[in-house]
């Protein structure tokens, strides 16, 4: 007789308490490592942690114990499941199946969290004993990492429970939670591959990963979630979907077959699904891989891609059929074939349109360029990404764009750049484009762009598309971060000074600037780019400049937060030039 008393048994909660206890101690003495022990080790060695220190140790070793801890919880709550014998007698004890598995869950759940919440006291006790928590808010503040750290591991624990559901095997379950956890991004990585191979300008080793594929992929947005208002919503969602997943545990454990203990699979509707998976992610992945190991071109990665693709599925045949007498499912193995061709052929051939496809000026809202030398060389040469918004040189991007697409140049042996001068030498530079279109979508790609001295003055050729995008006034401001420069000085108690340290013709002369005359010399800066005086060119530069370092920090604590920008004016920078000229020649006559 069933009994519907309780939808939880204290009995059986007990028995698997007692049975997985080594468990639940090695996840305790490993939390008790990183929060009250080094705590009171220090303290007992005349150092105070910090308690930013403290809360932030908490919440990134908490996102990988959730992790690590919620699939071993996982196992060994849903190990019953995974043995004819301990299936049926768990199926034949009266508790219902609903109060089984309540019981399992929360009790594995337990587990996790209350060594944590344990621990975590300890370290409250331990750092008011040494009087780390300065302020209420130290406390709130760590209070807060602990029950994110309590909702992301309720997250994990539930996605691994759910993983056990689909299976009847007990080495599957680990399996199906570690590739699910990185399946979007193992999938869109692999993808990258082939595209990188095919598309004429896809990035190389795929794009940055878009949003919807971060989300898909839990440890990477929690590890990258830097903003405590982002990291709320962020973890308040996933614990969200932690709960709907163990909702939906529940109902697959109550409708579970019993009689499928120690199947990969447990349900037969997931069997056709887990097959052609398997045959998918292997085409993908160990093709690119043979490709990357022989060093085969377009033709023989398609070749490795539909090989695998059909080993794959064979081999996932086998741990279905729990046989190697599988040759008679052909067909499966022959559709996952032409799948992967028809792949393969819409790449090649561009039915989709991305080699072609050329951003119209009105529908961009910004476009960031990285891989671009200028000269002369100051913080402006080697900026890794520029942001530019204005239509000008959103234009010069996009005609440098469309002359890409439509020659697809090869790329020239290297130069050095000492060579520069002679006006016979090419060279190629990478670069990475990442347009923001005005409906907020981005759009990524690189090229290598072959470059010659001879043709910069040449209208339309890639170095003359070059050398006028660099003398755009978005680019060079972004290039100095000189758009930067309101934001420090709103940070608070700021200082600014600047110095030159070159010589002026036809006067030698060098001076520190007050943080009275340092705002006015920005200015007249920005007005110099604006009127195109900051001449630059992505070749060697030959013209007379004075250098000009600008500081910003907090007089307090310089080190941490200082800012600088170094550049050299070229001699046509009137206004900054006759303002800094005036600047020392006061100096000269005040007494």
């Amino acid at each position: 007789m069933r009994s519907g008393i309780s939808f939880y048994n204290p009995t059986l909660g007990k028995q698997l308490t007692l049975r997985f206890w080594p468990l639940i101690a090695l996840y305790g003495v490993i939390w008790a490592m990183i929060l009250p022990l080094p705590v009171l080790s220090q303290l007992q060695n005349g150092f105070a942690p910090s308690a930013d220190s403290i809360s932030l140790a908490c919440y990134q070793s908490g996102i990988w114990m959730a992790l690590f801890f919620g699939g071993l919880a996982a196992m060994a709550v849903c190990s019953h499941l995974y043995s004819t014998r301990s299936a049926n007698f768990t199926a034949a004890l009266a508790p219902k199946r609903t109060t089984q598995f309540l019981t399992h869950y929360l009790t594995g759940l337990a587990w996790l969290i209350l060594p944590l919440l344990l621990m975590s006291g300890c370290t409250l006790l331990a750092g008011w004993s040494g009087q780390v928590w300065q302020t209420d808010g130290d406390i709130g503040m760590f209070a807060l990492q602990v029950f994110f750290v309590v909702l992301v591991t309720l997250f994990f624990y539930s996605f691994a429970v759910f993983c056990g559901m689909l299976t009847g095997h007990l080495l599957a379950l680990p399996a199906f939670y570690a590739i699910f956890n990185g399946l979007a991004a193992g999938l869109w990585l692999l993808l990258s591959a082939i595209f990188q191979e095919y598309y004429y300008g896809f990035p190389v080793g795929g794009s940055l990963l878009p949003p919807w594929v971060q989300w898909l992929t839990p440890m990477y947005s929690l590890v990258e979630a830097v903003y405590l208002d982002q990291l709320r919503w962020m973890v308040g969602v996933y614990a969200g979907i932690g709960v709907l997943l163990a909702l939906a545990a529940c109902v697959l454990y109550v409708k579970r077959p019993m009689e499928r203990a120690g199947d990969v699979v447990a349900w037969s509707g997931l069997r056709p699904v887990f097959r052609y998976s398997v045959a998918l992610c292997s085409g993908l992945a160990l093709g690119s891989l043979t490709r990357s190991v022989l060093g085969l071109g377009e033709l023989g990665l398609a070749v490795a891609v539909l090989v695998w693709g059909v080993a794959g599925c064979f081999v996932a045949q086998m741990l279905l059929a729990k046989s190697v007498r599988v040759l008679r499912y052909w067909k499966g193995s022959g559709a996952i074939a032409l799948v992967l061709l028809l792949l393969i052929a819409v790449v090649k051939l561009d039915l989709t349109g991305y080699v072609t496809r050329v951003p119209e000026v009105q529908r961009v809202a910004s476009v960031q360029i990285s891989g671009i030398t200028s000269y002369p060389l100051d913080d402006a040469a080697y900026s890794p990404t520029v942001t530019v918004t204005r239509p000008e040189s959103i234009e010069l991007i996009t005609q440098l764009h469309q002359k890409l697409v439509e020659e697809q140049p090869a790329s020239y042996a290297h130069t050095t750049m000492e060579y520069f001068y002679d006006e016979d030498v090419s060279f190629t530079t990478q670069i990475t484009l990442r347009y923001t279109l005005t409906n907020g979508l981005p759009m990524e790609r690189a090229y290598s762009v072959p470059l010659e001295v001879s043709d910069v003055n040449t209208p339309g050729s890639y170095a003359n598309l070059l050398d006028r995008l660099v003398n755009q006034p978005d680019y060079q401001i972004s290039a100095y971060q000189l758009d930067q420069v309101p934001h420090w000085m709103e940070q608070g108690n700021i200082y600014a000074y600047g110095q030159i340290i070159k010589n002026f013709k036809p006067n030698s002369f060098a001076m520190d600037l007050t943080s009275q005359q340092t705002p006015s010399v920005y200015e007249a800066l920005l007005q110099d780019i604006e009127e195109g005086h900051l001449t630059r060119s992505i070749f060697s530069f030959s013209s007379d400049t004075a250098s000009l370092r600008l500081w910003w920090s907090p007089r307090t604590v310089p080190s941490q937060t200082q800012r600088m920008i170094s550049l050299e004016i070229p001699m046509e920078a009137r206004h900054t030039m006759d303002l800094l000229t005036q600047y020392h020649e006061e100096a000269e006559n005040t007494p």
